[in-house]
């Protein structure tokens, strides 16, 4: 037995919803890496010995890849925000022609 037309229009909202929710996880994940981007110090906030040591340096390096993850993660978030969108939007069709058929109008 084929689903009902209700039981489809809420599978394909379950869809967009789902994707509403990751391109807002997408979203948290631009303004982290945005905040984790502006955090700034001087080679001398890490003590003279940080200096001497490169601390400084090897903290800019975790910096910098943790803010190229954390844009990775916000393209992937979008992403699967808009895979999710494209199946909603090719079973919203799939409905709209299968009751075209059905109903042998074109």
């Amino acid at each position: 037995m084929a689903p009902s037309k209700e039981t489809v229009e809420v599978a394909i909202q379950a869809l967009r919803d789902d994707a509403q929710v990751w391109r807002f996880g997408g979203g948290e994940l631009d303004t982290a890496a945005a905040r984790a981007s502006s955090y700034a110090f001087a080679p001398a906030d890490f003590s003279y010995l940080g200096e001497v040591i490169g601390l400084s340096d090897k903290y800019r390096a975790v910096q910098q890849k943790l803010v190229a993850v954390l844009n990775e993660g916000a393209a992937h978030f979008r992403s699967i925000a808009n895979a999710l969108n494209s199946a909603a939007d090719q079973y919203q069709a799939d409905e709209r022609n299968a009751v075209h058929l059905t109903k042998n109008v074109w």
